[in-house]
């Protein structure tokens, strides 16, 4: 996003300056050229002046026109003023002593009255020099200048308008319920930051609508079962009369409603570490001592955990709490569906950071890898174990809010099962 206002600032200072220094140089020049012919048509006027004045009623003045040998480019000719057809209001400045100049396609002529002998005296450049009367250069110059600068605003705004418009579409269709949406990376882009994210946001809401729907079912399944235990026990209840047989009936019908609170308390316990994830700020966390912290609570367990890390700190920015709930649950994870070895191990690269977590267990199938992170979702192994299998859902919440991707692979050392945790540096 830092991109967008440093890219327009680079843009309007090399339009500008840019712009601005062509531009100058070519006005400059045009400029030169016009004050070159001004100063022609000036000498011209003062030349016509200066002999309309000496010329006008001597006896040598035809012949002085008529020998003229066009000095300097300049052609002299007289005409009366009677053979001149010319509108009444230049006949008046003419005949008041004013010069004339005339343009016409072979070019510009001064224009003098010689009132004694009633003619006209015409000095004409050989040269075409154009008459400069009012220049509008500047005008053109000024509007090219803001047409050209228009056109490299719009060749910059462009890219971030059809950026804009992709992002709209998407955000339309996700609107419409199309959670598979996402925005397609351009090769060049100033939102790209806004784009990734909308990406992320997508695939939140997707993955929170999919655990909705599998919160639903899976809860309304796991309650159906106690509630529908507890409406036979209570029916059951009131048509028996044996007082041992009541007792029994009473002590099931609250193991059922343990096992309703459990589930209710195992919900709200998932539902509190969204919210409370929302509310955590990142710091630097040494994962080789957390690891060494959640190894020593768990320091009474029988089976064998080692761990094998770099001597170095192994630092990453994440909640420390929190990644040790993280660490804790696979590593209970693979304590209690192993054989009695775990073994943990931590290394960093130039590109990722990785804590892997192995156990001698039977391992994970790679169809159920792609579901044991959902809530509720149990493999094989512990299908005949008591849970809900919420742990690895709580996981996978953590590791993604700490920008982590967590896998399922099999252990090459021990032959189980092998979670791979890995963060980009």
């Amino acid at each position: 996003m830092r991109t967008l206002p440093a890219s327009l600032v680079i843009v309007i200072l090399v339009a500008t300056i840019g712009l601005g220094w062509l531009f100058d140089n070519i006005y400059q020049a045009y400029i030169g050229e016009e004050l070159e012919s001004r100063q022609v048509l000036t000498d011209i006027e003062v030349i016509g002046q200066s002999i309309a004045r000496n010329i006008d009623g001597q006896p040598y003045q035809q012949g002085f026109v008529s020998n003229w040998s066009s000095q300097q480019g300049i052609h002299l000719s007289q005409l009366a003023m009677a053979d001149l057809s010319l509108p009444i209001n230049l006949q008046s400045s003419l005949a008041s002593g004013q010069p004339l100049l005339l343009e016409s396609a072979s070019g510009v002529s001064y224009h003098f009255y010689l009132p004694i002998s009633e003619q006209v005296l015409i000095l004409k450049h050989a040269n075409n020099i154009q008459k400069q009367v009012e220049s509008t250069s500047g005008y053109w110059f000024t509007g090219m200048f803001y047409f050209i600068l228009l056109l490299l605003t719009l060749a910059w705004v462009m890219p971030l308008i059809n950026r804009l418009v992709v992002l709209r579409s998407s955000t339309k269709r996700l609107g419409k319920g199309d959670l598979t949406e996402r925005v397609k990376p351009g090769g060049f882009s100033y939102i790209k930051d806004i784009e990734i994210e909308f990406n992320r946001m997508a695939e939140r809401i997707e993955s929170l609508v999919a655990d909705m729907k599998l919160l639903t079912s899976a809860v309304s399944h796991d309650l159906r079962t106690p509630l529908a235990r507890i409406r036979f026990g209570v029916d059951t209840l009131a048509e028996e009369d044996d007082a041992q047989l009541q007792k029994n009936y009473i002590e099931r019908i609250g193991n059922d409603v343990d096992e309703m609170t459990n589930l209710v308390e195992v919900l709200l316990q998932y539902a509190r570490l969204e919210q409370n994830l929302e509310e955590l700020e990142k710091q630097p966390v040494d994962l080789n001592k957390t690891v060494e912290t959640c190894l020593k609570r768990r320091s009474n367990e029988k089976a064998n955990i080692a761990f094998e890390s770099q001597p170095k700190p192994i630092v990453v920015n994440g909640n420390e709490p929190f990644l040790l709930m993280l660490i804790n649950n696979v590593v209970q994870n693979a304590v209690k569906y192993g054989s009695g070895d775990v073994l943990i191990s931590a290394k960093q690269s130039e590109q990722k950071i990785q804590l892997c977590i192995e156990d001698n267990g039977l391992g994970i199938s790679p169809q159920e890898a792609k579901q044991i992170f959902k809530p509720f979702i149990r493999g094989q192994q512990q299908s005949n174990s008591k849970g809900y299998g919420i742990g690895l859902a709580a996981v996978k919440r953590i590791a993604d809010w700490h920008g982590a991707s967590i896998s399922v692979e099999s252990s090459e050392h021990l032959g189980g099962a092998k979670f791979v945790l890995s963060f980009s540096v």
